[in-house]
């Protein structure tokens, strides 16, 4: 499994401790590709890509008005990685589009919830849209 050093180094995940790729710190690459890209062999446990995997899945099918295909992907994201700011986020954009209100609001804010716990600075934008969501279901009222 070939991985970039960028990806590896975790700058995209937010914090360190959800870095999708983190426990492959701990092992040796079989090859390393212009000091870029390292390649791994083996099989490993990465919950936190298979839980973000599960979030895009979710967003996709959604764009597509395939909500009860969402409505089973987003969940699996966040039982995967219930620390993870990104997979509330989507449940809650999901729910949203299956107007499930209610719980809509309950993972917007727990969404905000997570990124105000850590550092903020990997979460402007994802707040942001947490922050607008929750107004949003506010203002439906």
């Amino acid at each position: 499994m070939p991985i970039s050093t960028s990806v590896l180094a975790g700058t995209i995940w937010g914090p360190p401790e959800l870095n999708s790729y983190g426990p492959l710190w701990h092992e040796k690459p079989i090859a390393n590709l212009g000091g870029h890209t390292l390649v791994f062999e083996g099989r490993f446990d990465l919950p936190l890509l298979t839980a973000s995997s599960h979030s895009i899945e979710a967003q996709i099918l959604a764009s597509q008005g395939r909500l009860d295909e969402a409505l089973a992907e987003a969940p699996a994201a966040v039982e995967m990685a219930p620390q993870r700011m990104q997979a509330h986020l989507t449940l809650a954009q999901v729910l949203t589009r299956a107007k499930q209100f209610p719980q809509a609001r309950v993972e917007y804010s727990e969404a905000i919830r997570l990124a105000e716990m850590g550092e903020t600075r990997y979460y402007r934008i994802p707040i942001y849209a947490a922050r607008k969501g929750l107004a949003a279901l506010d203002s439906a009222r």
